[in-house]
């Protein structure tokens, strides 16, 4: 799809294929192979006005007309992803063993942007190489109708492992002309170069691969105490580390070859969680279910993979304990109707933010506290079942009140 914007003409391309085999060799046997590539060119995304600018580069950068985009390089992005996965289903008269594997590699090469959205020569990111590679297994056991459980008993345990590789091998912010950006000095890396930093261009340069693994186990089961109550608890275990394979910040002055090199060490780190979840179900009516439900989630501390002046942060694990109560009902024949409240108190909440600091690239920090809470329904109505039950009638709405309960220190945009 060629787009014309600004002086460039964007041309955003998509080749893929894939592939799926399923075999059965007995009854009880089931195995499936799939996979994909795809090969994605383009820049659309790339092409945004900065209509906002830091005010580390709102000084310097030339204002555009409303609705215009304005860039001095053309932009580009490119991704390579290959895709394998396969699963195996054993049903046996006592219960059903699952097993799911994946790999996926994935590339991404010379994204290129303009950072300052102007003609201005000041800040171009480039990243020439950022992979990230995932392996997954998981080895589940669920219930069936034939199983040693009795039928107001349904389960399912497992394990789970992931192992992930990914980051910028390395990454790039060019900056074109030292001396327009006020607050220049705020970068160590450009004084400790010497006075051929003032006039640029100069290469902030950074290695960043975070390596992960993770173990989990985990269980669940849904107890049906008559045709109008049930009871679920659910849990899960996981042990995670996560590590740094490259960490390395480096500046050089283009055409004189000066180049400065910071290695830092930062310690594996290691985490454990225990989730739980527990749904009371009730159900009153034949087309009626009322529900009330708790979890508690958990998303991984990681770090910082790109800095260009100050060693890689460490950001805490994000914990939230989340309360629904809900009603999902049929009260006549073509309507649905279901609607719930909740209210989510979440600890360590991870927010992103973009800065020239960090090179350009998605940064995290931890806000203190937030919590959120709100209503919501849904409805889908057939005001016709008989006449015409084509048509078809949907609505809903939410509402969210959420605040920062504790966020200090908060960089913002």
């Amino acid at each position: 799809v060629p787009i014309n914007r600004a002086k460039f003409m964007i041309t955003e391309l998509t080749r893929g294929g894939r592939f799926k085999i399923r075999w059965r060799p007995a009854d009880d046997l089931d195995f499936t192979l799939a996979g994909y590539r795809i090969l994605q060119r383009g820049s659309l995304a790339f092409v945004e006005p900065n209509v906002r600018p830091a005010p580390l580069l709102g000084a310097s950068t030339s204002p555009t007309p409303p609705h215009k985009s304005s860039n001095n390089i053309e932009p580009n992005s490119n991704t390579v992803n290959t895709t394998i996965y396969a699963t195996g289903l054993y049903s046996a008269d006592w219960f059903d063993t699952k097993l799911l594997v994946a790999d996926q590699d994935q590339v991404a090469y010379q994204n290129i942007y303009d950072f300052d959205g102007g003609q201005d020569n000041i800040a171009i990111f480039n990243g020439p190489n950022e992979p990230s590679r995932l392996k997954t297994a998981e080895l589940q056991f669920l219930s069936n109708d034939r199983g040693l459980t009795p039928g107001w008993l349904k389960w399912i345990g497992g394990l789970y492992y992931l192992n992930q590789e990914a980051g910028f091998d390395p990454f790039f912010a060019t900056v074109g002309d030292v001396g327009l950006i006020p607050g220049a000095d705020l970068f160590p890396i450009l004084s400790d170069l010497g006075s051929d930093a003032g006039n640029g261009p100069v290469n902030l340069g950074a290695f960043g691969v975070l390596e992960t693994n993770s173990y989990s186990g985990f269980a669940q089961g849904t107890v049906s105490f008559a045709d109008w109550l049930g009871f679920t608890l659910g849990v899960r275990y996981q042990e995670e580390d996560r590590f740094l394979v490259k960490q390395t910040t480096f500046a050089e002055v283009l055409g004189t070859g000066e180049l400065e090199t910071f290695t830092y060490d930062q310690p594996k780190v290691k985490q454990d969680n225990l989730s739980t979840r527990a749904t009371v179900e009730l159900r009153p009516l034949d087309d009626t279910l009322v529900y009330l439900t708790y979890a508690r989630g958990f998303k991984s501390g990681s770090y910082n993979i790109v800095t260009l002046y100050t060693v890689p942060e460490y950001v805490q694990p994000e914990e939230v304990n989340s309360y629904e109560v809900g009603l999902k009902a049929t009260p006549f024949e073509g309507l649905t109707f279901n609607t719930a409240l909740f209210y989510n108190d979440i600890k360590d909440l991870q927010e992103t933010k973009l800065s020239l600091l960090s090179g350009g690239a998605i940064s995290a920090e931890n806000a203190g506290g937030a919590r959120t809470k709100g209503v919501e329904f849904d409805a889908v109505w057939l005001p016709f079942t008989q006449w015409n039950p084509g048509l078809v009638l949907t609505g809903g709405a939410t509402y969210i009140d959420a605040i920062y309960t504790d966020y200090q220190g908060a960089s913002g945009f």
